[in-house]
């Protein structure tokens, strides 16, 4: 099922209110049981095929997720695979008991207590634990799990990884299951979305269970705590890519970057890479008076403002630059030790969208009060570093609960870059990015992003598709130019110069 269910990202309440309802609304606790194991081992089936993988492992915990893998248990045993439950403490469920007995019933083989050094496994399911931990694993189970990773079997997780919170991603006093894949059921749990997962969960795919899209949109949908996937047909769509044929380059964006300094030459040019691959109609760089000849030979086509520069090389003052005239400005990227007054005053004073990134970012911090005067749409992009100086007191555990509260208090839109970058509105919406590359880890790649984000907002109507549509664009790229130059290959002007290449591609691929 498309829609709803397949892009929020729900917490472990929500899940349990959807499923009440289900409950409550006739849906026997045992036919979605029935139906979420059936659907685990169509999926395990076909992804480890019998022939790769005939001795199965299933590891059954207490409740009812020990019971979708006891499901799987007796499909995959019916189909002739050699299956060996393990089960260290009887199950607390009647359900998941009921489950174990009628397995045991069919001839199958169940190990309790302590397990044996040599099992003869060739694949793991995780069904001991799922959605709603708040602690630490505890023995028995604690040491079954560190005997699984140190197995070197793959591992088929059921709905996610034991031991991972459903809430933060993180592995709950440092222990997890270390899946290959993970097969999250119904609704996405927000933790499998989170950076700190990344090193437990493999690979996520999301099994449809029969959650009625209209009954979880009644319970979820205008709930703005759910945070959604930011979906790659939808990023796109947004983007700015049809123009009147009556278009002139005054009404297809005006865009100003104020970048670099004598240490950061390079930001500068990057930034406008990044712009000029965004397509505003005008592109102006205000730029201390040393780098404006270089820069600008770089890119021809934009306007260039040489502005005084203090002795340190950071930009002085934005003389004769008309902050009221451009749709948007990009402030920060290279700055350097520039004056705290300058970003406050181009704050103030820019009457279009405003990106604050990098320097722009850390010159900002102790000033947010500011944000919250302007009229027009502003854009904080930190990494996490520049988060917590923004914001000392938000904690960076729950990033997705992090950037929704930074966005609230700042009344500014929030891209908090990261392996799974999270975009927050001012309004509490929250979206996740579930695409990127390690190969974007490299000094630059914010200036590019920053640029791209400017020249989208020059264009766009409203600030969403213009955040949401640069934030996926940059990162596919990424993606896109890892796969043809290795991760190590993608340097921030390789991406910005790929930016183009990469969406002309994505077009004639749909």
């Amino acid at each position: 099922m498309s829609g709803l269910c397949a892009c929020t990202l729900a917490s472990a309440a929500q899940v349990q209110q959807v499923e009440a309802a289900l409950f409550a609304a006739g849906m026997p606790v045992e036919a979605l049981m029935e139906k979420a194991g059936l659907r685990l081992a169509a999926a395990i089936a076909a992804d480890y095929p019998a022939g790769d993988y005939p001795q199965v492992g299933v590891l059954v915990g207490p409740g009812h997720n020990g019971g979708d893998a006891l499901v799987v248990a007796r499909e995959l045993w019916l189909a002739g695979r050699a299956v060996q439950v393990f089960c260290p403490r009887p199950p607390t469920k009647p359900l998941t008991r009921a489950h174990l007995d009628y397995f045991q019933s069919l001839g199958g083989k169940v190990h309790t207590g302590a397990v044996p050094e040599e099992t003869g496994v060739d694949l793991w399911v995780d069904g001991l634990f799922g959605f709603g931990l708040e602690r630490p694993v505890a023995e028995p189970y604690a040491g079954l799990m560190a005997q699984v990773n140190a197995s070197g079997v793959p591992v088929a997780a059921v709905d996610l990884p034991s031991g991972l919170s459903s809430e933060t991603g993180e592995a709950l006093g440092g222990l997890a299951v270390r899946a290959a894949r993970t097969y999250c059921l119904g609704l996405w749990k927000r933790g499998l979305w989170q950076d700190a997962a990344l090193d437990w969960l493999g690979a996520p795919v999301r099994l449809d269970i029969g959650f009625s899209e209209a009954q979880v949109r009644s319970i979820l949908g205008e709930d703005h705590r759910s945070a959604r996937l930011l979906l790659p047909d939808a990023a796109r769509a947004g983007l700015p890519l049809v123009r009147p044929a009556t278009a002139h380059k005054y009404s297809v964006g005006t865009l100003l970057a104020v970048a670099g300094s004598r240490q950061y030459e390079g930001a500068a040019t990057l930034v406008a890479l990044g712009a000029r691959s965004g397509g505003p109609g005008m592109l102006y760089l205000a730029l201390p008076e040393s780098l404006a000849d270089r820069v600008a030979a770089r890119l021809p086509e934009a306007i260039v403002y040489p502005c005084p520069q203090a002795e340190n090389g950071a930009l002085a003052d934005l003389a004769g630059v008309d902050l009221k005239k451009f749709d948007a400005v990009v402030c920060g990227p290279g700055l350097g030790k520039a004056d705290q007054a300058l970003v406050v005053r181009l704050a103030r004073e820019a009457a279009g969208a405003l990106v604050l990134d990098a320097d722009g970012l850390n010159l900002i911090a102790g000033q947010l009060e500011v944000l919250a005067q302007r009229a027009a749409p502003t854009v904080l992009t930190p990494h996490p570093g520049e988060f917590k100086r923004l914001f000392p007191d938000i904690a960076l555990a729950d990033r997705q609960g992090a950037a929704r509260t930074a966005a609230l208090r700042s009344h500014a839109w929030i891209v908090l870059k990261g392996a799974r970058t999270v975009v927050a509105s001012p309004s509490g919406q929250v979206w996740v990015n579930p695409g990127g590359s390690p190969a974007l880890a490299r000094g630059g790649s914010g200036d590019v992003l920053a640029g791209l984000l400017g020249a989208l907002l020059a264009q766009c109507k409203t600030p969403e598709p213009a955040v949401l549509g640069a934030v996926w664009w940059h990162a596919a790229a990424g993606e896109w130019l890892a796969e043809r130059h290795t991760v190590l290959g993608v340097d921030a002007e390789t991406l910005a110069l790929g930016l183009l290449p990469f969406l002309a591609a994505h077009s004639r691929s749909r």
